[in-house]
């Protein structure tokens, strides 16, 4: 049974003084705090008010945004640290996600979190301090390439057993944790044939998702059935025109280069004036990584006019 929402904000964050984040790395983007005497120290959970591993500013997405796709992330009843419950599939977003690293990877393919009773010298403290302490303290973060390129591989391998009832929440989570609005439909309602929108106030995007248990990667099939969701999603606006905006396809892998398709997209907009775009799980995992990580922004634009593989 899940905890109710208020109680989850009683917990006050958590600030190490005389520390600094200096480095995330390892298979699992693992932080290590520097103390002042030079000592290393693996990073804990802080208890962040906004709790990033979980959540994402519903301001920015205009919408109740849990990013577990399994829903597995609790905090502690001992002492309000992030934990990571029986459930977990390996996703990794909310190792991407935490601002130290706190979490852990281990030989099952799974995430745990590191508890706050592991740190020392640390005290509770204001939400307004604690943001401006862990904007000091990770000013410097320098993160290894190789490590990230390994945690998208670690998600990669985590995913391809997925089948669609875990598939699609996850896919969901990625377009929610780069900050666009994104709900993943009912699997058991038959009305509704899209499998996930990317919703937007007068421009929605639907998307056809295919799991690595469903096709290889992205095919035929599925582009046909990207055009019979942008001709849905006009029907159900009440829309007797089509929007501009772009029909999404999200595989676990892009379709071979000699696969047909591109001509079947040429095909398409010629005749009925619709963009297909194909995005690879792949890709996903590689913008998560640069706009939580590196900071950069990502352009919900690019979405709506995108043809082909992004």
């Amino acid at each position: 049974m899940k905890r109710p929402q208020a109680q989850l904000q009683l917990w006050p964050p958590v600030i190490l003084h005389g520390t600094r984040l200096s480095h995330r790395g390892g298979t699992n983007l693992q932080g290590f705090m520097t103390d002042g005497a030079g000592h290393s120290h693996t990073s804990v959970c802080l208890r962040c008010p906004d709790q990033p591993c979980r959540t994402i500013n519903t301001a920015a997405v205009g919408m109740p945004s849990d990013l577990c796709p399994v829903d597995v992330l609790r905090p502690s009843k001992e002492d309000g640290s992030m934990e990571v419950e029986d459930g977990c599939i390996g996703c990794g977003i909310c190792t991407v996600r935490c601002p130290v690293g706190a979490f852990a990877y281990t030989e099952a393919g799974t995430y745990v979190g590191q508890p706050t009773s592991q740190c020392q010298c640390a005290e509770e403290s204001t939400p307004e301090y604690f943001s401006n302490w862990l904007t000091d303290a990770t000013r410097d973060t320098s993160i290894d390439p190789a490590s990230l390129e390994h945690l998208v591989e670690s998600a990669m391998g985590a995913a391809a057993s997925l089948r669609a009832a875990h598939f699609y929440p996850l896919v969901g989570s990625l377009f929610k944790a780069i900050g666009v609005p994104a709900v993943v439909s009912n699997q058991g309602d038959t009305s509704n044939r899209i499998d996930l929108i990317l919703t937007h106030p007068s421009d929605p995007i639907p998307v056809e998702v295919k799991s690595r248990t469903e096709v290889e990667a992205v095919n035929v099939k599925a582009i046909q059935q990207a055009l019979e969701n942008k001709l849905a999603l006009a029907r159900m606006s009440g829309h007797t025109t089509l929007s501009a905006s772009s029909s999404l396809v999200v595989g676990f892998a892009n379709p071979p280069a000699r696969s047909g398709i591109r001509e079947l997209l040429d095909d398409i907009e010629s005749a009925y004036g619709i963009r297909i775009g194909i995005i690879s799980l792949r890709r996903l995992y590689e913008i998560l990584i640069s706009v939580n990580i590196t900071g950069q922004a990502f352009d919900r634009d690019i979405l709506t006019s995108l043809k082909g593989t992004l």
